[in-house]
């Protein structure tokens, strides 16, 4: 199912980053057709003293009954405020003009240029406010906002995002330190490496490259103000990070490649459907965010991909938790299976980790971002990478490869077909299936007796020796006293 909707998915992917409206960054190119919105929010900007606002406004046009009373009632508006104002739930029955005092710049014909150097620091919003009721609007406008410093070189980045590319870099570094000791221990326990410990390698490596190029893509945005071919790169290289990132906790959630999986054929399905949806959405969002503020529905857009996402995951991780209260209600008498069940648990701990993490890193970041202000605006961005590579180590240690670990089922040991077991429920298909086993597990019982010898002639061969002798016991017990599941 997942080799199946992986083409899918990623064919979407760069369907929508083909799409993308990529090149303007902070040297900005807005185009409005017949808008009829109150308030238009185009663009926050931090700005230090000496800063430059520079807007040339073209092509306006105004679409009413009686345009030229109409145009008397539009204005691009420039505020100075820690927070934009909430144009989503500003009321359609009340101007801008009137309730919040700021800089108003009149249109008198097809075009409007405003420059102005900034003299007192601080946050500048831009608008364009329309206060004719049922008025349309056209327009196109180039934005451009850059910090000058000492030496007269111009700097792009708002104030509190200047140090974003060193931000990035860093943990850019943290990653590929990681990688290496990583790699490190795949080497040194080669016997025990298994299929997902190569998927996790492979994420940590395009999370490096997700890094590095985004460390890259702000540092050219600082110098020039607009986006090159390397964030398209980035946007990429991102979305199969993405789809690699949740590829490997859905495999890692549900025992793939550690243990016999778990979920019925309708969970699997459930599953890796939710993970294509979820990656989507996800590169729609990047899409979405990198046009400019001002396009009509960017907001509302932003905040339902972000339900859209947590949704996504809520709904992932609904069938885990009803396949272990199915497993533990089937596994009362039966030794093997409540072993497995007690694994089961294990990476059900995993999922609740990784939605906590999903929390930190979609929400704490905006509450953040929200309290410490513009100039400190770097610092959601370091708590939500923290948080991240936080959560790739605590991941890469708990499933590191080694001989003895605790999500690890017993080798040798074979369960049911989790479709039969979560699907029907049914004791007399389970009895009739152990007693089908009865047999098998007696000839697994004398085989081991006459090769004990050449099974024991190393540890790890001894080991799982011992382990069969202790399964095969458990079972004749059963089948000894009559318990059934």
């Amino acid at each position: 199912m997942l080799r199946r909707l992986a083409p899918l998915a990623l064919f979407t992917v760069l369907v929508l980053l083909a799409s993308a409206p990529f090149g303007h960054a902070l040297r900005e190119v807005l185009t409005v057709s017949r808008d009829a919105r109150p308030v238009i929010s185009i663009r926050s900007f931090g700005y230090d003293a000496n800063g430059v606002f520079d807007a040339m406004v073209t092509n306006f046009e105004v679409f009413s009954s009686d345009p030229t009373e109409a145009r008397k009632q539009m204005w691009f508006g420039i505020d100075v405020s820690d927070e934009p104002i909430d144009v989503v739930s500003f009321p359609a029955n009340k101007c801008l003009q009137n309730e919040f005092p700021m800089d108003y710049k009149t249109i008198e014909g097809s075009s409007l240029n405003i420059t102005q150097t900034i003299s007192t620091p601080g946050n500048y919003h831009l608008y364009f406010v329309n206060c004719a009721r049922g008025a349309e609007v056209s327009f196109k406008l180039k934005l451009r906002q850059w910090n000058t410093y000492g030496d007269g070189k111009k700097n792009y980045l708002s104030v509190g995002e200047q140090q974003l590319p060193a931000i990035y870099g860093a943990f850019a570094g943290v990653t590929a330190a990681a990688l290496v000791a990583w790699i490190y221990m795949l080497i040194m326990n080669r016997k025990d490496v298994r299929d997902i410990h190569l998927f996790m390698g492979l994420v940590a490596v395009f999370t490096m490259l997700t890094l590095s190029l985004e460390s890259a893509k702000y540092a050219h945005l600082r110098s020039y103000g607009n986006d090159n071919a390397l964030t398209i790169v980035y946007y990429v290289v991102n979305a199969v990070r993405g789809f690699l990132f949740f590829s490997v906790v859905v495999l890692i959630g549900t025992g793939w490649s550690y243990m016999k999986p778990f979920l019925t054929s309708r969970d699997k399905t459930v599953v890796v459907a939710t993970l294509a949806i979820q990656v989507i959405v996800n590169v729609a969002s990047v899409v979405v965010d990198a046009t400019s503020p001002g396009t009509f529905g960017w907001t509302a857009w932003n905040n339902l991909f972000l339900v859209a996402d947590c949704v996504c995951l809520a709904i992932s991780i609904v069938p885990v938790f009803r396949s272990i209260e199915k497993l533990q209600e089937e596994s009362r008498g039966d030794v093997k299976l409540a072993s497995h069940v007690q694994r089961v648990k294990n990476f059900r701990n995993f999922y609740l980790a990784f939605f906590v993490y999903v929390y930190l890193t979609r929400f704490v970041p905006r509450g953040v971002s929200w309290l410490v202000g513009y100039r400190y605006a770097y610092v959601a961005a370091c708590i939500r990478e923290s948080f991240t590579t936080l959560f790739l180590l605590a991941a890469g240690y708990l499933f590191r490869p080694q001989s003895q670990n605790p999500y690890l089922v017993l080798e040798g040991v074979d369960f049911e077909d989790p479709d039969e077991i979560l699907g029907s429920g049914n004791d007399s298909t389970i009895r009739s299936r152990n007693a089908s086993k009865s047999g098998a597990v007696d000839a697994y019982d004398e085989s081991l007796e006459d090769n004990a010898v050449e099974m024991t002639s190393t540890k790890h061969q001894q080991q799982r020796y011992q382990q069969g002798r202790q399964v095969a016991r458990d079972v004749n017990a059963d089948d000894g006293d009559g318990s059934d599941l």
